[in-house]
This record gives C-alpha cells, structure tokens and sequence, in this order.
C-alpha cells in the first residue's frame, strides 16, 4: 500500500492478507473465510453471499514477516479485530503473539480506515470502530448472518 512507510526492497512482503477465519484461530483447513489452507471455496459455498463476506484486507507489515509464499500470517488475517497505529511506526502489542500460532487481524497505516474487498469485488473503507459483531459476520462465509450495519 502506497500509505505504508515500511520497506519496499523486500522481496514478497504485502501489505494486503486474505481473510481465513471469523475469530483468532490458527490458519486450519476448517476455518470459516474463503482463503485458507488448502481451501476449495467456490461461489456456491459463500452462504452469506458474497457481497457480505470480506475476502482481502490491509494488515500492518512487521519485520519478522516471512513473505507471502510462507502461507503464514503474512499472507492469511482474521477478523478478529482490525489493528491501527497507536503513533507512526508503533502498535499496541498483541496479545498471545508469543503463541507461534496467532494470526491476528487486519489494520492499516490509514487514519480510522482499513481498506478490504469483498468476494464480490467490491473495496470498502472499514473503520476502526467496527463492531465486534459485523466483523465475525464480514470474517464467516456461512453463519447465516448478515453484517448489521453498512462498513
């Protein structure tokens, strides 16, 4: 992302993820996004449609990043929560990111803003101030629920 102030001479770091889970929970084969390991999702399996259910995101580039071909969480977020710069260039530390398998969420170097599009393509601006509620509904391809209000 053109916002980011991080390095730009790594080769395979992306500011941008795709979306595994609804909750925090390790990159599985049985998480409930449509980017995940090993995942097959088709059209036909986004019950909640796709223009209710978040397929990429931003996330904050760290320098420990392993790069988008690792499979980590690099290249995979979840819509646990949406993380923002405290000041330039530091973050509130994440709980659990001594855990090997924390994935964490999604943020941007915007001001109040992380840029996502849909899996029907369409880009929203999703505000820092998102409730809990609509970000596990954007995360889940299929738990019946329709995010309650407009990102």
């Amino acid at each position: 992302c053109p916002s980011s102030p991080g390095q730009r001479s790594v080769v395979g770091w992306s500011n941008y993820a795709g979306c595994h889970h609804d909750t925090e929970a390790a990159i599985d084969d049985t998480n409930h996004g449509i980017l995940f390991r090993n995942s097959r999702i088709t059209f036909s399996d986004i019950d909640d449609g796709s223009s209710n259910t978040l397929l990429i995101g931003e996330h904050l580039l760290e320098p420990n990043h392993l790069g988008w071909i690792s499979g980590t969480r690099a290249t995979l977020r979840n819509t646990s929560r949406l993380e923002e710069l405290r000041q330039e260039g530091v973050r509130e530390p994440d709980e659990g990111q001594e855990d090997p398998l924390f994935v964490g969420g999604f943020g941007s170097h915007h001001p109040g803003v992380m840029m996502g599009s849909l899996a029907d393509g369409a880009v929203r601006a999703f505000s820092f101030n998102t409730s809990a509620i609509v970000l596990h509904q954007l995360g889940h391809r299929a738990d019946g629920e329709i995010p309650e209000q407009t990102p």
